[in-house]
């Protein structure tokens, strides 16, 4: 009787749990943040992130429409100096925010560190290829 009822009581549960999963997915994807006023360490971390994918996207838009054209020499260097940059990049922000491990805070110290770093790497390119 005990093997019957926990089976009764386990599809139950599964049951109810499966149609509420995807109801609550989408009343999620629609909630607004304000990235100017994040609430509390979620909002944050998705904010952070959000900042960083952008500069990112700035990044790789600047690197598209400077290296175009370029002097094949020329742009096998920044090719291979950006490969270097980019594993610099990444060691360094490890390197800033090791001590926030295990933080509530870590995800967003990374992504700023990222972001810090892509908007000036993005400028360095800038000045360097941009004509005069």
């Amino acid at each position: 009787m005990k093997w019957l009822w926990r089976c009764v009581c386990g599809l139950a549960c599964c049951a109810m749990v499966v149609p509420l999963g995807p109801t609550q997915a989408r009343a999620d994807a629609n909630i607004a943040i304000d990235c100017a006023k994040p609430m509390g360490t979620v909002e944050e971390k998705y904010c952070t992130g959000e900042a960083y994918r952008a500069a990112d996207a700035d990044l790789n838009q600047s690197w598209a429409t400077f290296t175009s054209g370029l002097e094949p020499g020329f742009k096998q260097a920044l090719i291979e100096a950006q490969r270097a940059w980019v594993t610099y990049r990444d060691r360094n922000c490890d390197a800033e925010t090791f001590l926030a491990r295990g933080g509530t805070g870590y995800i967003s110290f990374y992504n700023l560190c990222l972001e810090r770093m892509t908007r000036q790497r993005t400028e360095v390119l800038r000045t360097l290829l941009e004509p005069n």
